[in-house]
């Protein structure tokens, strides 16, 4: 049997444990929030010294950062000239085209009246009939140079307008390109007054990253109010269709009128 002074032994022993063994415990924990912070403080100071050395360097530095930017500057400037000569040309091309294929047109058409006039001046035995085939190619040639006259005024109103468009773009853009340029030139000139009047790094490095965003944004702004022309092309090109049509209108019943006339001439020199 076991004897009750080892039974009294073995209670205080447990007991004595049950007290030891928590503060061991918080003692590892403490020990472990120790290392912890001993660590967070050594990359704190990393990164404040890699900071600082930032600092430093940026007014060292600050005659390098102007012209980088002028670079940066010069070629954004670069990339909004080409693309601006890219969109003339695409119209150019278009504009050209377009006449061709108007002068094309406007040959064959011709082609087929002298023609047509040929066929009818053989028909004309009398002078009644000869003088309504005079007549009739009077109204023809009139009649298309009305149409010919309302399509050149279309014509000329749609590239007017895309003309007026596009330098308006155009002058949006140099606005909110000359804008942001200078935006950020003068706040490189701040930064390295500052530098030069002993500001600290820190600081001047703040101001100028927050004027570098401030500009940015407002470039940004400015470059999404401006308004593309893609719809007011559309606008002009459909006033443009309907004076094409109301033209061709126009040019069509004028035909039927000359038509009708050649024809009641023809028929009455037949009845008599």
């Amino acid at each position: 049997m076991i004897s009750h002074s080892l039974l009294r032994r073995s209670a205080a022993a447990v007991a004595m444990a049950s007290l030891i063994l928590p503060s061991i415990a918080s003692a590892q924990v403490v020990a472990v929030d120790i290392n912890m912070d001993a660590t967070t403080n050594v990359k704190a100071r990393g990164e404040a010294g890699i900071r600082a050395k930032v600092d430093t360097a940026f007014c060292a530095n600050i005659g390098t950062h102007l012209s980088n930017i002028e670079v940066r500057l010069g070629e954004l400037r670069a990339k909004v000239d080409t693309r601006r000569d890219e969109r003339t040309s695409d119209l150019e091309k278009r504009r050209s085209e377009r006449e061709r294929a108007t002068a094309e047109a406007r040959a064959k058409g011709d082609g087929r009246r002298s023609e047509l006039s040929a066929k009818l001046e053989a028909k004309a035995d009398t002078d009644a009939e000869k003088a309504a085939i005079v007549k009739f190619q009077a109204d023809v040639r009139a009649a298309v140079e009305a149409r010919v006259a309302a399509y050149k005024a279309a014509n000329d109103a749609f590239r007017k307008g895309v003309d007026s468009a596009v330098a308006s773009r155009k002058a949006s853009v140099e606005a909110a390109v000359t804008t942001f340029r200078a935006s950020i030139k003068t706040a490189l000139e701040k930064a390295k007054a500052d530098c030069a009047a002993g500001v600290a790094a820190a600081t001047v490095r703040a101001n100028f990253n927050a004027a570098l965003t401030r500009a940015r944004a407002k470039f940004e702004q400015d470059r999404q109010a401006i308004d593309k022309i893609g719809a007011q092309v559309r606008v002009l090109a459909e006033s443009r269709k309907r004076a094409h049509v109301t033209a061709m209108t126009t040019f069509q019943a004028a035909m039927d009128r000359a038509r009708a006339a050649l024809k009641a001439a023809f028929e009455a020199e037949t009845s008599t």
